[in-house]
């Protein structure tokens, strides 16, 4: 199929910058009958699919995927136009990949390899299984509803972390997590001792109720956010709030 076009290439210009999440077009699993030499899959998919099929296995308990290209915004105009050329290529009266989608291959990493300790997706492996929530108390992010740029995610990254690092020397448990559309600063960890959710209002430790008392707003960009109440018409500043802690 389409053996007098060049094949096409996978995305360069979308392209991740180090540190910055990636994300690549799910084709479809490496058949189990190939796992132990996927590159005969990859082979067979780029000659439908074009140059640029890579396996990769995001979750140890599940099979390797094979996927195509490399992209820092799933919803850049490149990885859209990838994507449903993909979806649309018809092969022997079908169109194997109609499913195809953007998954993400890895997420963001700390700009720097001495703040890994600070990232919250690390409290688990050294805390334990008893680190299940922790204090969100602040979230640099766009104030509109328009998609963040590149530009912005890298500015949210670096405030996050700079935050964490100045609470840090203040003596506060501080951790900061970089999601799709910005990042999250958070302090303290806690176990589901630390609140008793069967009552209402909820019962907070005592370890809790300090910390809460030290950073008791969740801010937005350095700022307070002003909210009102259901059933009240009176602006509250928008208060800090217990989080999970990831896997």
């Amino acid at each position: 199929m389409f053996a007098d076009d060049p094949a096409p290439q996978a995305d360069v210009e979308a392209a991740p910058a180090p540190g910055e999440a990636v994300y690549a077009i799910r084709l479809a699993d490496v058949p189990r009958e190939l796992v132990a030499r996927p590159e005969i899959a990859v082979a067979s998919l780029e000659e439908t699919v074009g140059q640029g099929v890579r396996v990769i296995r995001p979750d140890p308990d599940r099979p390797p995927m094979l996927v195509y290209g490399r992209y820092a915004d799933p919803l850049s105009a490149r990885a859209r136009a990838d994507a449903q050329r993909i979806r649309d290529l018809v092969v022997d009266g079908k169109r194997p990949f109609a499913g195809a989608v953007l998954v993400r291959e890895s997420d963001p990493t700390p700009t720097t390899g001495r703040l890994a300790r600070y990232d919250l997706r690390n409290a688990k492996k050294l805390f334990g299984a008893d680190a299940v929530y922790t204090l969100q108390i602040g979230v640099y992010a766009r104030e509109d509803d328009r998609r963040p740029t590149r530009e912005d995610l890298a500015s949210f990254r670096s405030s996050a972390e700079q935050a964490v690092e100045d609470l840090r020397r203040a003596g506060d448990q501080a951790f900061f997590y970089h999601g799709p559309n910005g990042s999250m600063v958070t302090v303290g960890v806690f176990s589901e001792d630390d609140i008793d959710l069967t009552v209402v209002p909820e019962i907070e430790s005592p370890r809790l109720r300090e910390v809460r008392a030290r950073h008791p707003h969740n801010l937005l960009n350095g700022l307070g956010v002003r909210e009102t109440r259901r059933g009240s018409d009176e602006e509250t500043l928008q208060a800090s709030r217990l989080v999970l802690i990831p896997d």
